[in-house]
This record gives structure tokens, sequence and C-alpha cells, in this order.
């Protein structure tokens, strides 16, 4: 049995090729996800066509996403800064030159794609 850590881009390709070698995988993650009333929300807007949103719902879906063309500061997941959220007892990571940020989300980086 092989353990591939993290269910973003990296740890599923991993998973696949391995799979595709012949290899028995498990694929593990823990993390962050989306708060709960915000999937209800977008959960209720999957039900209907974008033409069918009004204001409020159309707002929603744009929530903290403030792009000019300096680029956006921050990209959030349906107005959640949870894919950015540190996890209690993670490793401190430092940086230099880079802004680059580690992801603790299901999914890693991939949730804000």
């Amino acid at each position: 049995m092989i353990f591939v850590v993290g269910s973003g881009p990296a740890g599923i390709s991993c998973a696949q090729g391995l799979l595709a070698a012949g290899a028995e995988v498990t694929l593990l993650d823990s993390g962050h996800t989306l708060e709960p009333s915000r999937l209800t929300q977008i959960t209720d807007l999957a039900k209907s066509p974008p033409e069918r949103w009004d204001k409020e719902q159309i707002a929603f879906m744009k929530e903290g996403i403030d792009a000019s063309a300096a680029g956006i500061p921050l990209k959030l997941a349906y107005g959640s800064d949870f894919p950015y959220r540190p996890a209690h007892g993670a490793t401190p990571v430092s940086y230099e030159n880079s802004d680059l940020k580690p992801s603790y989300a299901q999914g890693g980086l991939s949730t804000v794609w």
C-alpha cells in the first residue's frame, strides 16, 4: 500500500501515476473546507442558470474579487479565504522573494483556480 498525502494537483497526479503502474494507493487529505453556509449558497445557485440569478446572488459569486490592472491581491473561493488559513500545529514556513503561500485546504490551492 502506498499513501499519497494531499489531494491537490500534485497529489492527484502522483496517485494516478502510481495506479497506472499497478500500485495500490490510498489518498489522504485533511484540512480546511468551504464554510457550510457558503456551500449551501453554491448548491442553491447551481439549481438555476446564471441568467436567472438576482443581484444578491451575483454579488455573492463576486464577493472578495477585487480585480484591477494590478491583479487580484488574494483570490478567494466564493468569498472565503479558507484555502489560505493556517492550520493549527502546522510546521512554520518562511518565505523570501516569493508570493507563494502554502494551502491547508482539502484540494490545496486548486480550490481557488
